[in-house]
């Protein structure tokens, strides 16, 4: 049966179930282990549809997408290798062979259906990588630039999650500020808090990775130089003490900025697709996809 049309291509009603299926499995594995049972009638995501019918609006949505990049991979040379087509037919056919009759006619599961599938999905990975590769993207230094620290934290709660005591919290700054002396005095933080029975952490921050850290401990850093000590940061539930080890941390930078660019190509390779799906309108037959419901469960068999 044709279940949708995208542009003037026809889908099947069994490549869409087939993948619908397969999402099923995984997305099952997931929340039930959280919310249990009937997952599919209930509205997660508060917009007054169901999550069973969220689901297939966005298998959907994924169908549009692969059949549009299919279309579109001819004008980017982008095409299946005979290395390609034998894995994705040696895949198909094990996947097959791996699952009984039964799960195989829920899921309209044939050599020809999966593999179809599988081939939808390498397009896409191949027309992204082919996509972005035309991206223009310039990340500077100073756009992925992150500091380096070193940092101790101390916590302001007791093992029962109480409050410390007015005593055993002034303990705990004397530590720290223990820990700030030994630093000043040219030793390591490594050092300096194992001298007084704590461990240290590094870290990095930069524009778009402060969020990692507490804003105040954040602060505190902005406030000193390289080599030198905050003061005491407290917190909620935290004390915290940090030295900045580096104005520029090399490879921290050299990472954000490789974050950055793929960040930014991938942005460029979602917006061209956007562009390219108003080209090819999805249209559902819904009283076919309206076939399709979640009258049952699937599990992963274990290892």
């Amino acid at each position: 049966q044709i279940v949708a049309t995208v542009g003037e291509k026809e889908m099947t009603l069994g490549e869409a179930n087939f993948l619908l299926r397969y999402q099923q499995v995984q997305t099952e594995t997931y929340y039930e282990s959280m919310l249990g049972e009937g997952i599919y009638e209930m509205d997660l995501y508060g917009n007054g549809t169901s999550f069973g019918e969220s689901l297939k609006s966005d298998l959907m949505k994924q169908m549009q997408e692969y059949y549009v990049l299919e279309e579109k991979a001819a004008d980017y040379g982008v095409a299946l290798t005979e290395e390609d087509t034998k894995a994705i037919a040696d895949a198909a056919a094990a996947f097959l062979a791996d699952n009984d009759e039964n799960a195989k006619e829920q899921m309209t599961a044939d050599q020809a259906t999966v593999e179809r599938i599988l081939t939808l999905m390498t397009i896409r990975s191949k027309m992204a990588a082919a996509v972005k590769a035309e991206a223009d993207v310039t990340v500077t230094d100073e756009e992925a630039a992150q500091r380096a620290f070193s940092y101790v934290s101390m916590s302001k709660l007791d093992d029962a999650g109480e409050e410390l005591s007015a005593e055993d919290l002034q303990a705990a700054k004397d530590t720290l500020a223990a820990v700030a002396a030994s630093v000043e005095a040219g030793n390591t933080m490594d050092a300096a808090a194992v001298e007084n029975g704590m461990t240290s952490y590094p870290g990095t921050y930069g524009e778009g990775t402060e969020s990692y850290y507490d804003a105040a401990l954040i602060e505190a850093l902005k406030a000193v130089k390289e080599g030198e000590v905050t003061e005491v940061v407290e917190t909620e539930k935290e004390l915290y003490l940090a030295v900045v080890t580096a104005d520029v941390d090399e490879e921290a930078t050299a990472n954000r900025k490789e974050t950055l660019v793929e960040s930014a190509k991938t942005e460029y390779f979602n917006s061209t697709l956007a562009a390219w799906v108003e080209e090819y309108p999805l249209t559902v037959e819904e009283a076919v996809w309206e076939q399709v419901v979640f009258d049952r469960s699937y599990d992963i068999k274990p290892e």
